[in-house]
C-alpha cells in the first residue's frame, strides 16, 4: 500500500492529509476516513500473509505459524510495524485462507461490476 510505505515521509512533510480508505493510520489523524467524507461501505485494508506450496504438510505450517506468531508478539517487532502505521494481527493458517476466500469473492465482483478487464 502505497500510503503506508509512505507513511514515514508524509509525516515528516508538512502537507495535508485529505483522506484514507479503511480505519486509518495511526500518525495521520488529520486524514478523515471516506465514511466521514459521506461515501460509505469503502472498507479497503491491506494486509500480508505468509503462504507455503499447496502439498506442505499440516504439521510444518503449524510450526511455521507458530514461529511467525512468536515473532510477531514481540513488543520490539510489534513496536516497529505499529511505527510503520500497520497494526499486528496474529491468526492461524484457517483464518488466512478464510480471509484470502473472503477477498477473492469480494474483488470478484468488484471486477465483474466494473467490467475490469485485462488488455
Amino acid at each position: 500500500d502505497e500510503a503506508l510505505a509512505r507513511r514515514p515521509g508524509v509525516v515528516a512533510v508538512p502537507m495535508k492529509n485529505v483522506i484514507v480508505i479503511g480505519g486509518g493510520f495511526a500518525g495521520l489523524s488529520a486524514a478523515s476516513a471516506l465514511a466521514e467524507q459521506g461515501v460509505p461501505n469503502v472498507n479497503v485494508n491491506q494486509w500480508y500473509g505468509l503462504f507455503a506450496p499447496a502439498k506442505t504438510p499440516k504439521p510444518i505450517v503449524d510450526r511455521l505459524n507458530k514461529e511467525l506468531n512468536a515473532v510477531l508478539k514481540d513488543k520490539k517487532n510489534e513496536k516497529k510495524i505499529e511505527d510503520q502505521g500497520a497494526e499486528v494481527e496474529i491468526s492461524t493458517p484457517e483464518q488466512l485462507k478464510a480471509l484470502v476466500q473472503s477477498e477473492v469473492i469480494r474483488w470478484k465482483k468488484v471486477v465483474s461490476t466494473a467490467k475490469i478487464t485485462v488488455d
